[in-house]
């Protein structure tokens, strides 16, 4: 049995990592290998406005609790990488850590294996049966994430962020694609983010149109994290309130749920 073990791992967020994990097994399986070793970093905060509750979620054994992943990775404890090293230097190493990004540029277009793998590995992916049951409850709904915090900003904001002065114009197009669910037959949606605040908006918003807001029961915020990703995967429809969040992405992959990034004209189906 023949191992590729990983030297370094990507520090960001809890989607950036799971979306990396589902390359890296894709990678690992192409080249014939049985297993694979990963190391799980501890979470490097890389901006001021990133939310504490992240270092609890993220904690490996919070992931093991509360997700099904491919059988034949293994994560490991790491210590965390010197601040010094380049950013590039911590991601997957096998292109961008975001498994969306690779099938839309990279894999959509190739025959065979590697779309048969890719939904493969994604099939194997899932969440807890006390998470499962949870969701299970809720009935059907149309899910909006409201990606916030550390992609918002004043400075240096890249192509997968939103400046601080695009904030409107984000709202207004996220509240006009809620519109057209509408008018097409939704009439619940479930709303989640990074921020609780934001949520308070559009759950009226979504409330004043006559439509029901799915609402998932309290606890605390590092746990809601996966009931929100897994309430995501379970629904019929993800809105994307943002250029990009890897956390919806990896909701979407696995659920093979249509997912509407709203800076784009229609809903995205990639496997």
């Amino acid at each position: 049995m023949s191992t590729l073990t990983v030297p370094h791992f990507n520090h960001s967020g809890l989607g950036d990592r799971l979306c990396g994990m589902l390359l890296i097994v894709l990678y690992s399986r192409m080249c014939e290998y049985s297993k694979v070793r990963v190391p799980w970093p501890e979470y490097w905060i890389p901006h001021e406005n990133a939310p504490d509750y992240r270092k609890e979620d993220i904690k490996l054994s919070s992931v093991v609790e509360h997700l099904i992943l491919p059988k034949d990775i293994e994560f490991i404890e790491a210590e965390s990488l010197p601040f010094e090293v380049p950013w590039w230097h911590v991601q997957v190493g096998i292109g961008a850590p975001d498994f969306l990004w690779m099938i839309e540029n990279h894999l959509k277009d190739i025959k065979g294996d590697a779309i048969y793998m890719a939904k493969r590995i994604c099939s194997e992916c899932g969440y807890s049966e006390k998470i499962i049951t949870t969701i299970k409850e809720l009935g059907d709904y149309a899910s909006i994430h409201l990606r916030r915090t550390d992609k918002i900003r004043e400075h240096n904001p890249d192509e997968e962020m939103t400046h601080t002065y695009e904030l409107d114009e984000l709202n207004t197009k996220t509240k006009n694609i809620i519109r057209v669910l509408k008018s097409s037959g939704h009439t619940r949606f479930f709303v989640c983010s990074d921020d609780d605040e934001a949520t308070v908006e559009y759950k009226d918003f979504i409330s004043d149109m006559g439509c029901e807001v799915v609402e998932l029961p309290k606890m605390k915020k590092s746990l809601a994290t996966y009931y929100d990703m897994a309430a995501m995967s379970m629904s019929k429809m993800i809105v994307q309130s943002q250029r990009n969040s890897a956390f919806s992405n990896y909701a979407s992959c696995i659920g093979n749920v249509p997912l509407w990034k709203v800076y784009q004209d229609e809903p995205l189906k990639f496997i």
